[in-house]
């Protein structure tokens, strides 16, 4: 009996240590008040990153959440100071702008799936960002950010002859269509549908009517319908993240057989949701983007452009780092701050 005594003190001692571990401050921060960064609110926020980087954060990137976390801490007592605060309806704006559609409940309840975290929680974490952004906007130098920045021609030749086997335009048909729909608003019968299909495409082919005249009296997609049928370039990578869209509405089998047509071909397809009489308009293949080429078909944007403007965008982002970087840097100087890594 004595010695399962001890060992149940023991293990008591044991958790007793554990529980004061998992119950300790990661940091404190003191700039005009006192604020304890603990385990709860430091693992919330690691979550999150987590979630967006998609894979558990290495030590290097949990120091980091937990710089960001005290800077945060800073910027918010600095901004509750001068009398600046985010509120609920702050973030409400704010997460509406990606959703505008969406009521506050599917918003709450979509942010509450994405990270895996309660809505309260989510909503302190959201509203001590924007009081940092709504601090950052009022100081000194913050109109500058950006300034006199500049891409030279060099910086873009280089970038593009480092990357050139990035601009690469891949196989590509552009389609115009008559959409016959069969499963979600069927104007009679699957049999019935596809005859009427069948109707058009052999008035079609005798030439009694063009293809722009069959998609104004017969099409059932109203958006490509103004455009007389055209569904624009497709990829042939079904795999490519830009095609998900395509692939999700008239599925991969109707994807693949566009590209066994040829210019000038009309031919009644399936699609996912209904019948198609498809044209091909127009035949790209695979070949390297020069500079002055666009970098997608039909848009003014060349690859010129393209890289200027993803160059330019990285300075602004580096000269927006530098500036919170430089205010955060401030405020740590005239505060208390103590770290305790061995709870993180």
């Amino acid at each position: 009996m004595k010695k399962l005594l001890v060992i149940f003190l023991l293990t008591a001692a044991s958790w007793g240590v554990q529980a004061q571990a998992l119950g300790g401050p990661v940091a404190i921060v003191k700039l005009n008040s006192t604020y304890v960064i603990t385990q709860q609110a430091f693992r919330e926020r690691e979550q999150i990153v987590a979630s967006n980087l998609g894979h558990a954060l290495t030590p290097a990137e949990q120091k980091s959440v937990l710089d960001s976390m005290i800077q945060d801490e800073l910027f918010r007592q600095a901004a509750v100071q001068a009398g600046i605060t985010a509120t609920d309806d702050d973030v409400m704006r704010q997460l509406r702008q990606s959703n505008p559609q969406a009521s506050d409940e599917q918003i709450r309840k979509e942010m509450e799936l994405r990270y895996h975290m309660s809505w309260s929680a989510i909503l302190v974490e959201i509203k001590k960002q924007l009081t940092a952004q709504k601090f950052l906007a009022t100081q000194p130098g913050v109109q500058d950010i950006g300034k006199n920045l500049d891409v030279s021609e060099s910086e873009i030749t280089d970038f593009y002859n480092n990357h050139a086997d990035k601009f690469v335009l891949p196989d590509m048909v552009r389609v115009s269509y008559i959409y016959f729909d069969t499963t979600v608003h069927p104007q009679g019968t699957l049999e019935e549908i596809t005859q009427k299909a069948q109707d058009v495409l052999n008035k079609l082919q005798a030439g009694k009517m063009t293809f722009e005249e069959a998609v104004r009296l017969y099409s059932q997609d109203a958006r490509t319908a103004r455009l007389n049928g055209d569904l624009g370039f497709v990829p042939k990578d079904l795999d490519s993240p830009n095609l998900r869209p395509y692939v999700e509405i008239y599925g991969k089998d109707f994807l693949r057989q566009l590209f066994t047509l040829h210019i000038g071909d009309v031919k009644l397809l399936n699609t996912s949701h209904g019948l198609a009489i498809v044209k091909i308009t127009d035949h790209i293949q695979k070949h390297f983007l020069n500079l002055t080429d666009p970098i997608f078909p039909g848009q003014t944007v060349t690859v010129h452009d393209y890289i200027k403007q993803n160059l330019f965008r990285e300075k602004a982002i580096k000269a927006q780092d530098a500036f919170i970087e430089k205010v955060g840097e401030r405020l740590r100087k005239e505060a208390d701050v103590k770290t305790y890594p061995q709870n993180m």
